[in-house]
């Protein structure tokens, strides 16, 4: 009965990791995605260095590529986050929008990702917002 529990825990350690390394890598992904005053973003300013250079500066791979299992997560957060409303400023994406999302594409969320994409939206309203 104990290795049962280890192994549970072990699979939660793993998966909390994981989650944790999506979440660092969707911060990098969201701070190259910041407008500079120009209203160019980061990211295309670091891809002009590129071209220009022929070397990629660092910040555009640190945060390496996104973990497995979380494109999808990363996907519907982008698709609803260039839906976002805005009035009184940046608001962050609704439970409705959600909702509506998975509706529309025909697809369910599980808890984990719905915690993903709010987690993940923190994130860009404190770069954004």
């Amino acid at each position: 009965m104990a290795g049962h529990h280890r192994r549970r825990n072990a699979g939660r350690t793993f998966f909390r990791q994981a989650f944790d390394r999506f979440l660092a890598w969707a911060e990098g992904e969201i701070k190259l995605s910041v407008a500079r005053k120009d209203g160019k973003s980061v990211r295309w300013h670091l891809e002009k260095i590129a071209q220009a250079t022929g070397k990629r500066p660092a910040p555009l791979d640190a945060h390496g590529t996104c973990p497995d299992g979380f494109g999808p997560v990363w996907e519907a957060f982008s698709k609803l986050s260039r839906r976002r409303q805005s009035g009184f400023g940046v608001q962050p994406i609704s439970y409705a929008d959600m909702d509506a999302f998975q509706r529309l594409h025909g697809v369910k969320f599980a808890p984990w990702q719905v915690e993903a994409i709010e987690l993940t939206d923190a994130l860009w309203l404190a770069q954004h917002g």
